[in-house]
């Protein structure tokens, strides 16, 4: 026949947020299937604004050249502030173009999106429980998980009890 079935509307960012609590890494949502061959490790691609963060690269779930990907993730050096941002879409350095879809329809060059990164509230206790008048043995909840490895060893700095301030010997 003579039907052609190809979408030539352009590629855009759905969304950006960040991966939970780490504002170090961005989850770009793509609106359409792109292909990982128009997609750089290093993610010359994007360009951060205000500050011009920078990009250490991104990842993603591709295989292949000929694969195709509906999101990726942006690796930051630092972690960015609570604020307003704008992700900018640009060349990449590497290869020269956008995010190409499917049918090869390149991402407009300049292509924003505005995205924010809320403050994240730091951790609290929420309890302390104990069993007899003289306990050698504190359970302590927290406001929200924490890391292990945010838990300074031998010392355990980030808690103190007062008044006296007796050794802390041991956090499991």
């Amino acid at each position: 026949g003579t039907a052609v079935i190809t979408n030539n509307v352009a590629p855009v960012i759905n969304s950006v947020t960040t991966l939970g609590c780490n504002t170090a890494a961005l989850k770009v949502v793509f609106s359409k299937d792109i292909r990982c061959s128009s997609v750089t490790l290093s993610g010359s691609e994007f360009s951060i604004t205000p500050g011009a963060p920078a990009i250490t690269g991104v990842t993603s779930t591709c295989s292949s050249p000929q694969g195709t990907i509906t999101e990726l993730t942006i690796q930051l050096q630092n972690p960015l502030a609570a604020g307003n941002y704008n992700l900018i879409v640009n060349p990449g350095i590497e290869d020269g173009d956008t995010f190409k879809d499917v049918c090869g329809v390149d991402m407009a060059t300049g292509f924003t999106i505005p995205f924010t990164v809320v403050a994240v509230p730091p951790v609290s206790v929420t309890g302390v429980t104990f069993t007899g008048c003289a306990p050698t043995v504190l359970d302590v909840t927290l406001s929200k998980p924490v890391w292990c490895t945010s838990i300074t060893q031998p010392n355990f700095s980030e808690f103190s009890i007062l008044p006296g301030n007796p050794a802390i010997t041991s956090i499991q």
